[in-house]
């Protein structure tokens, strides 16, 4: 079970953001009924201190999704979590590195009654402009979540809450429907600064976060610290996150020292790249146990699946060990629970019966000393009489043989020792003797104590009986399970079914906006309206198609993806396709619908047609070839035509084509084809 981190060598990063980072970033485990396989990966990259980390150097966060929203009150995704809840505002309550409950914006909280939390604020909370956060906001927040036309995914509350009241600027009640043991737990709502309702909306939230938003685009986002943040100074004062989709991109990027700061991002297969030179010297690698499970969930309803055999078949067929070996790169462990080791909740079965068998060996030595001096009972009260001190007495005990006849069944018993005529007692058993008063020693009965002792050695049998065998700790598991399920189980809400149903892939498609290119020769390519930028006066904008020599673009237009595009041919005919379905990326000349039909959808028909390369185009070689010549050649015709907007052209076209060149010359290193085998399995259809 195993969280890394992967630091840059010369920058510090905040405590907290380690600690809240550490909170939130796991996804790896597999769980398969009784057998369950955790997973634990944690990895962060981090260029870490070896000198005083320069304050005016900000740390460049690596992303591998940008947040979906900054919008504290609908931000559901992991990283749109981390930058609200932690970095721009804060909650009431945090949770802290063993996931107990600690003040956050709230400095305490009483429970007068089962129903009723009373919160006191912490002094001068203050937003980066210099308001103060109150009781008010902690209502507003409280209640704007709660209103079910504001559509926030913690509307949920409402059903919990039944009251919000302010008692003064620093204290808030809060009364519940019904006594909740779990009430604290749902408070990590952030919390805003009201806004003045022509100004209600969410660019004009302001947090008592440690940082505030100072810029943001469609790849980045740049915090800046908040001077008047009630907590520790930020020793960071500016902190850019970059999102950086393509794993061989961001890869890329962190050779050449780009990123300072990548948390969990980065394949398992690349990993051990950072634990030699030069990724070694850059970075450093920390390790942590990770907090989340992936299981095997499988349609109980199902005709096949609802037998109860296949299911355990399926089960004991699920190879976990190569699962994490392969898989996983063995950063993994096999879950015992759903809850993993260092969840405070965490229940693991065995656990359980290994404190059970420890506890029953330790009361069944204690008796063994207590049988054992009974059977010595005036020697041994005489040794304590004639002693000055305790410590005197417990040393006379331990040095002295006893002669012990039916103690010896007893022994026999717990420790499996045949004949023992004498018995040395051990500093445990002499304190357990010397802890008794010499009139309830002298009480003890030796048939009492052996009826202890046979019971206790009957629970040791069967507490290693369980431990030893996976078989019998499975059967105890189903039947927690199955009391788990009589006293909860609830009829299923859902039904799951194998049928074809009505799929249109259009639901898939995000509607966005798009801008369109036709050129003077004929190519058309689809960009995102994001790509671009206004140019303003004395500024500079972006260009929004590279073309070829001597051509130009005569027709831009803008779009949604879901939008019909219509092409009008010479030949009076209309042609309809939704905008999503033009290409993007390279551009690529239009054919004429008859040409179409009599092509030959190979490389050399559509290289004479100057099109295909763009978007599905078709190489055929024959044996004879060398395949990474030919492969060179391609990549760098990419490098040349690439329109620089998407990242697998920006940034890898030329790379691949200079690895690609130094392979067919056998100038390549092991590692660079090794690599190039690494990005072959990341390609997703570019």
């Amino acid at each position: 079970m195993s969280v890394s981190w992967i630091n840059h060598r010369n920058m510090m990063v905040p405590p907290y953001f380690f600690l809240q980072n550490r909170l939130l970033c796991h996804r790896n485990f597999l769980v398969s009924l009784m057998n369950i396989c955790s997973f634990f990966i944690f990895i962060i990259l981090f260029f870490v201190p070896q000198q005083v980390f320069a304050q005016s150097k900000p740390l460049v966060v690596a992303l591998a999704n940008m947040p979906k929203t900054l919008d504290p009150f609908q931000a559901v995704d992991a990283n749109g979590m981390r930058i609200t809840q932690q970095l721009l505002f804060e909650a009431l309550v945090q949770l802290d590195n063993q996931l107990q409950v600690t003040p956050a914006l709230a400095e305490r909280w009483e429970t007068p009654s089962p129903t009723t939390y009373l919160f006191t604020l912490r002094e001068n909370l203050k937003t980066p402009s210099g308001q103060s956060i109150t009781a008010e906001d902690v209502q507003y927040s409280f209640e704007y979540v709660m209103n079910p036309e504001n559509r926030s995914p913690f509307q949920f509350l409402a059903t919990k809450i039944k009251s919000i009241e302010v008692l003064d600027s620093r204290t808030v009640e809060f009364s519940v429907i019904e006594p909740q043991a779990s009430f604290l737990l749902d408070l990590f709502i952030p919390i805003v600064k009201r806004p003045s309702p022509e100004e209600e909306n969410v660019s004009t939230w302001e947090g008592a976060g440690p940082y505030r938003l100072e810029q943001k685009s469609a790849s980045e986002i740049v915090l800046a610290s908040n001077p008047l943040y009630y907590g520790s100074s930020a020793k960071i004062d500016r902190i850019i996150f970059k999102g950086i989709q393509d794993d061989n991109t961001r890869f890329l990027k962190m050779k050449k020292g780009d990123i300072d700061l990548a948390v969990n991002t980065i394949p398992l297969d690349k990993l051990r790249q950072f634990h030699k030179n030069p990724l070694k010297k850059m970075y450093q690698v920390i390790e942590e146990t990770g907090l989340s499970f992936q299981y095997l969930g499988l349609n109980v309803e199902h005709p096949i699946l609802r037998n109860l055999q296949v299911r355990q078949a399926l089960a004991h067929a699920l190879n976990k060990k190569e699962l994490i070996q392969f898989f996983k790169k063995n950063h993994a462990s096999t879950a015992r629970s759903l809850l993993t080791p260092n969840n405070s909740f965490y229940y693991a079965v065995e656990k359980v019966y290994a404190f059970d068998l420890k506890k029953a060996e330790h009361r069944a030595h204690i008796l063994i000393g207590l049988a054992t001096s009974v059977e010595n009972i005036d020697e041994v009260i005489k040794i304590i009489k004639n002693s000055k001190d305790t410590a005197i007495a417990k040393k006379n005990l331990l040095s002295k043989k006893w002669k012990i006849k039916k103690s010896s069944k007893l022994i026999h018993l717990v420790e499996k020792k045949k004949n023992l005529t004498s018995y040395s007692l051990s500093e445990s058993q002499v304190s357990s003797i010397l802890d008794l008063r010499l009139q309830k020693l002298t009480a003890f009965g030796i048939n009492e104590i052996e009826t202890e002792i046979k019971k206790l050695s009957e629970l040791i049998v069967y507490y290693n009986k369980i431990l030893n065998s996976k078989k019998e700790l499975n059967r105890l598991i189903t039947e927690e399970l199955s009391k788990i399920k009589d006293k909860y189980a609830q009829p299923r809400r859902t039904k799951i079914i194998d049928a074809v149903l009505n799929y249109n892939i259009e639901e898939t498609i995000k509607k966005e906006s798009v801008v369109i290119n036709i050129t003077n020769q004929g190519y058309i390519k689809r960009s995102p309206l994001t790509s671009l930028k206004a140019q303003k006066r004395g500024g500079k904008g972006k260009t929004g198609m590279t073309t070829r020599d001597e051509d130009f673009v005569v027709q831009i237009f803008t779009a949604n993806t879901l939008t019909p595009v219509l092409f009008f041919s010479t030949q009076g005919l209309v042609y309809k396709i939704k905008a999503h379905k033009i290409p993007g990326g390279s551009s690529m000349p239009l054919i004429p619908k008859d040409k179409c039909e009599t092509l030959t959808m190979d490389f050399d028909t559509l290289a004479a047609e100057k099109s295909g390369l763009g978007t599905a185009g078709v190489v055929v070689i024959n044996k004879d070839q060398d395949i990474i010549k030919c492969m060179a050649r391609i990549a760098r015709f990419y490098k040349h035509e690439s329109c620089g907007q998407c990242t697998p052209c920006r940034e890898g076209s030329g790379w691949m084509w200079r690895m690609l060149e130094r392979m067919a010359k056998g100038e390549a290193s092991k590692d660079e084809i090794e690599m190039l085998s690494d990005v072959t399995k990341q390609i997703e259809g570019h």
